[in-house]
C-alpha cells in the first residue's frame, strides 16, 4: 500500500471531503437525525495502489486510466489512533462515526485520527487525517418549572418562587455562549397563558398587568389553584425547545367583606 484517501460518502450533504483527501469536515451532532442508528457515514476510504498511483507524494492522486481504486480483499484498515473512540471503520471500508460528536467538547474542534492499511504482503502503509466538527446551534436543554405564588398579587408582580426559594424563572442552558430569547406559546385552547407574560432576555415569569379583573386577577376561592403554559426558548441558531410552567396558587388569609 503506497496510500489511503478520504471520498465524500455517496450522495451525503453531512460530509464533505478536501481534494487532498487527507481532511472532511461535518457537522456535530447529526448522527441520530440523518442516518438509521447511532452512527453516520463520514467519508469512502480509497487505496492508491502502487500501479494506479506512481507518484503518491501528488496530492491529487491521479488514476491511471482502467485502474480501480478501491480497497480489494487483500488489504485491509485498522485506526491505530482514534482519539476519545469516535470512529469506526465497517466492512465496506467505510469511516463512520461511533455515534454523536459533540463539537463542545473537542478541544479545537478537530480530530486527528491514523489508519493503517496492510496488504496480503503484510507491507503496511499508516497516514495521518484530520476530521473538522463544525459547531452547530442546538436546542437549549429546559426544565420543567414549578412556582408558587399568593392569590391577589399584584399584576405586574414576579411570579412568586419555586420551592426552593429561587424565582420563578425558567431554567435554560444554552449550548455555547449564545444569548436566549424566551416568549409564552399558546397552548391548544387552554387561556392559562392570558395570566402570565415572559420577560424575553430572561425568563423571568410575571403576573400579567394587561389581564382584565375587577382587583384580582388570580385568586385562589374561584377554584383555579394552578396555571399551566408553554415558554419556547430559542437560541441564537434558532434552535428551540418548550418548557413547561406550572403556577401554583398560594391560599392567604383575607379580611371579610361586609355586606
Amino acid at each position: 500500500p503506497v496510500g489511503i484517501k478520504m471520498n465524500t460518502h455517496g450522495s451525503s450533504t453531512s460530509t464533505t471531503c478536501d481534494g487532498s483527501g487527507l481532511i472532511c469536515t461535518l457537522a456535530e451532532n447529526v448522527g441520530t437525525s440523518v442516518y438509521t442508528g447511532n452512527d453516520m457515514f463520514v467519508a469512502d476510504l480509497t487505496f492508491m495502489d502502487p500501479e494506479c498511483y506512481p507518484n503518491p507524494a501528488n496530492p491529487s492522486y491521479t488514476s491511471v486510466s482502467g485502474c480501480a481504486g478501491r480497497l480489494g480483499d487483500s488489504v485491509s484498515l485498522a485506526l491505530t489512533s482514534n482519539p476519545g473512540n469516535l470512529f469506526t471503520i465497517d466492512s465496506n471500508d467505510v469511516l463512520k462515526t461511533n455515534g454523536n460528536i459533540d463539537y463542545e467538547s473537542l478541544a479545537s474542534g478537530t480530530v486527528t485520527i491514523t489508519i493503517k492499511a496492510t496488504d496480503s504482503n503484510n507491507l503496511q502503509f499508516s497516514q495521518s487525517m484530520t476530521i473538522q466538527v463544525t459547531d452547530v446551534s442546538e436546542p437549549p436543554s429546559v426544565n420543567t418549572l414549578n412556582c408558587f405564588v399568593d392569590e391577589d398579587v399584584t399584576a405586574g408582580s414576579i411570579a412568586g418562587r419555586t420551592s426552593t426559594g429561587d424565582l420563578c424563572m425558567v431554567d435554560a442552558t444554552a449550548s455555547g455562549d449564545e444569548e436566549l430569547a424566551y416568549e409564552i406559546v399558546a397552548n391548544g385552547a387552554s387561556t392559562d397563558d392570558d395570566y402570565f407574560t415572559v420577560q424575553d432576555c430572561s425568563g423571568i415569569i410575571f403576573v400579567n398587568s394587561a389581564n382584565p379583573g375587577a382587583g384580582r386577577v388570580i385568586n385562589y376561592e374561584s377554584g383555579k389553584i394552578q396555571y399551566t403554559f408553554t415558554v419556547r426558548v430559542t437560541g441564537a441558531g434558532g434552535a428551540t425547545q418548550d418548557a413547561t410552567v406550572n403556577v401554583n396558587i398560594n391560599q392567604v388569609n383575607e379580611a371579610p367583606v361586609f355586606s
